[in-house]
């Protein structure tokens, strides 16, 4: 049983938690809890100090590696663009070039049957040649226009005729 007198303590102890008190004293005080409270409070204090003293190392320590890591993060992505950069170049080269031999291939069927045609001026079969060789110059234009421009101009696709093309290649 609980006497009116440690009731009323118990109530002002729970009044005194509910105001923000973390720990109280019972009157009459004694000197030894005294002293062991004090002490207890202490030692909870230089701990919560050393803690904090701790986090805030750690906070620093954080801050720089988070420097050093978008530093990183930055050089990386500065680096992988020169990369990109030298790919489309390499690839452009390698595409020039391609285009370049086609172009050279057609104008060198222009130019060969031309002479031929001026020697032969009854050969009809060489101004098709030429005329032929022309229409790819201008399908070599085609497609190098179409690589740069953006998105489909809604030109739609033709059909190809291999047979008609291999004739040519021989010819």
């Amino acid at each position: 049983e609980v006497s009116e007198q440690q009731a009323l303590e118990l109530f002002y102890a729970f009044k005194g938690y509910e105001a923000g008190a973390v720990d109280f004293l019972h009157k009459p005080l004694d000197a030894a809890e005294v002293t062991a409270r004090i002490r207890n409070l202490l030692e909870t204090r230089f701990l919560h100090l050393e803690l904090q003293s701790h986090n805030i190392f750690l906070e620093e320590r954080v801050h720089e590696r988070t420097t050093q890591l978008e530093a990183t993060l930055a050089n990386l992505r500065a680096t992988q663009a020169q990369v990109i950069k030298r790919e489309r170049l390499a690839a452009l080269g390698v595409m020039a070039s391609g285009i370049a031999h086609d172009f050279n291939n057609t104008l060198s069927s222009i130019l060969g049957y031309g002479e031929l045609l001026l020697e032969n001026p009854n050969q009809l079969d060489y101004l098709e040649r030429i005329l032929s060789a022309g229409h790819d110059a201008r399908q070599i234009v085609r497609r190098l226009r179409e690589f740069y421009k953006s998105g489909n101009d809604g030109e739609p696709y033709t059909a190809v005729n291999f047979n008609a093309m291999i004739d040519q290649a021989v010819s």
